[in-house]
């Protein structure tokens, strides 16, 4: 699998993506996952939290947004045991072209200046830019064998969600 991602644009395998994007239609692309993660605790009666539908040996996931039951987002796992939260058992197999720089489990913070991207620092090992669309890029030095963490960030995985703007009122679904 080939990704191509700005600001502007989340291409697949040479087909251009939309956010938020239905769930047939996400499985039709992606095909069908391994797994779903559902956080806990349960959402209270009536509600539903956000939902992960996991690719395991491909690394990655897409996040079902709870009202409108759309994928709005889709994350890129570079380091599957630093994440919590839909946790694929495998780093992802593909490639990934952020900005121009293509990215890997090496791809260290100081390599993403070399992106196209105008990523913006926001907290430590959180970058973002946005547009059409909004990339986030997380960071964090390896563990060492004391315990602490190298001082060296490297990318531990890539977001590519809808904008606000995808995201108005609009497009809200019910439960």
């Amino acid at each position: 699998m080939q990704i191509t991602l700005d600001t502007n644009a989340l291409v697949v395998d040479r087909r251009e993506v939309l956010l938020p994007l239905g769930r047939s239609a996400a499985h039709d692309l992606f095909g069908a996952p391994e797994s779903f993660h559902d956080p806990q605790p349960a959402a209270p009666y009536g509600h539903r939290n956000n939902r992960a539908h996991v690719y395991d040996r491909a690394g990655f996931y897409l996040i079902e947004h709870h009202a409108t039951r759309n994928i709005d987002s889709i994350t890129f796992v570079f380091c599957p045991d630093e994440i919590r939260f839909g946790r694929p058992q495998a780093s992802f197999d593909g490639i990934l072209r952020l900005g121009g720089l293509e990215i890997d489990a090496t791809t260290s913070e100081r390599d993403l200046e070399a992106s196209t991207l105008s990523l913006r620092r926001w907290l430590a090992g959180c970058w973002s830019a946005a547009g059409r669309i909004h990339v986030a890029v997380d960071t964090r030095g390896a563990r060492l064998p004391s315990g602490r963490r190298s001082r060296k960030p490297r990318v531990i995985s890539v977001s590519a969600s809808a904008s606000a703007d995808a995201l108005d009122g609009s497009r809200r679904g019910r439960l």
